[in-house]
Parts: structure tokens; sequence; C-alpha cells
């Protein structure tokens, strides 16, 4: 089985057991939050692209023991739907996103053991949450980053990363998503 859901509120559901299949989730006014607390959080719809099976202002991804999205099957996302918002995503294993409309404002995307890639189909990746102290945006053990019809970052604000590298044994988590 999998999950759909439309609402005009925001919409919030947490897997218990297995994995988060996901069809569609679209708030047309609020916020989503989604989390796996034992597997996978993906969608079932197969490698479209373009179009997006999660939707809302602010998008929360959690998958506590295993990924988001796949390398061959990203999580496509279209956050800052009817309103500004922002995306953060927390992943034991890899995390693999794809906004498909205007930028992708990060909160904060770490994967505590893996890599993370994030892709905008027309728009820019950008930092929304300004900190006090230079906190990572991004965290993983590679990050991939593929911008289609914007940049990375702002002129006073750039996008900070913390990737493991190959001198790097342990990825500790150096990022606070407000999840």
């Amino acid at each position: 089985g999998h999950v759909d859901a439309l609402t005009n509120g925001s919409i919030g559901i947490i897997e218990k057991a297995g994995d988060l299949r996901i069809g569609t989730i679209q708030s047309n006014a609020g916020d989503v939050s989604l989390e796996s607390a034992e597997g996978l959080l993906y969608d079932i719809n197969g490698v479209d692209g373009v179009t997006a099976w999660v939707i809302g202002n602010s998008i929360g991804l959690r998958a506590l023991n295993g990924g988001i999205g796949s390398g061959s099957n990203l999580l496509e996302i279209d956050s800052s739907h009817q309103a500004a918002g922002t995306v953060s995503a927390l992943a034991n294993d890899t995390i693999f996103l794809n906004e498909t409309t205007g930028d992708l404002n990060l909160d904060g995307v770490a994967s505590v053991h893996a890599d993370v890639s994030l892709h905008t189909l027309s728009g820019s990746i950008l930092d929304a949450i300004v900190e006090a102290e230079d906190l990572a945006d991004i965290q993983g053990r590679n990050i991939d980053l593929l911008v289609n019809g914007g940049g990375i970052g702002a002129v006073d604000n750039d996008v900070e990363i913390d990737g493991a590298g190959s001198h790097k044994q342990n990825n500790s988590l150096q990022i606070n998503t407000s999840q």
C-alpha cells in the first residue's frame, strides 16, 4: 500500500513500522511533515523527475533508520507552494530530493551516515535560516548539488556544507533541522 493525502491544512504523518510509501501528499495552504520511524521514505510513482509528490509550504522529512528517495528515483517536492516555506530533512542513510518548482529554501538537510543529493528544476538552493553561528545547512558523506535556473546561496548568505570527505571517519551531526 501507499499513502495519499490532500487538504488545505497542514499534514503530519508518521509511519511506525516499515517504509512510508508516498503516492501524493499535498497541502494546498499548509505545511507537510513526514516521518518513517523504522524504514525508508519514498514515492511509489517511479522515475518521473518533474511531478511533485510532496507538496506544501514548509516540508519536513525524517527517516530515522533509513533514507529519503533513492539515486534512481529522487523524491520530488514542491515547497513554498502557496506561501514561503523551508525544507528540512534528516535521515540515517541517503537523501535524494528534487525541488520541482522554484527555489529550494533550506532549513537543514542531514544524512548521518550517507550521501545527500539536492536538485532544482527551476530555481536556486538557498539558506533560508540565518544562524548566529555558521552551522551547516547540508551535511552528508558526499554532497551533490544540481541547480537549473538559479544559483547556490546568496551574496550575503552562503549555503554552508559539512561533508565527511576522504579524511573524516565519523560524520557527527553538526546541523540542527527544526524538526
